[in-house]
């Protein structure tokens, strides 16, 4: 997914897919995007799934230009947790340092369905 401000970008092949927001996204419209793409890697029989885990989505990180709750990375986990292959998860981005362990404990929870 990449971010605002809006830039096109071409993928450039059927495997590869590129979303972009022309404006923040609401939280239903960033859910919606991860469930479609979840979607999409199982039906071209993904074995396995990179996700960049960015917490410099959320409201009042200082780099980020987006205004999302912390809870949505729990909704973000659940939704990870039903996709049926390996996760290798990677840290990227996230710089409001008092929030970034509320952030990994939602992410967690939601991908341990706890």
């Amino acid at each position: 997914m990449l971010s605002y401000p809006f830039k096109e970008v071409q993928p450039a092949n059927d495997r590869q897919t590129f979303i972009s927001f022309s404006h923040p996204p609401s939280s239903e419209e960033y859910l919606i995007k991860v469930e479609q793409l979840i979607e999409k890697s199982s039906n071209f029989a993904c074995a396995a799934m990179v996700v960049s885990v960015c917490y410099d989505i959320i409201g009042n990180d200082p780099h980020g230009s987006w205004h999302l709750q912390i809870s949505i990375f729990q909704e973000i986990g659940q939704i990870l947790a039903q996709a049926s292959m390996p996760h290798c998860l990677v840290h990227e981005g996230g710089y409001l340092l008092n929030a970034l362990e509320d952030c990994a404990y939602k992410f967690g929870s939601g991908l341990l369905g706890k």
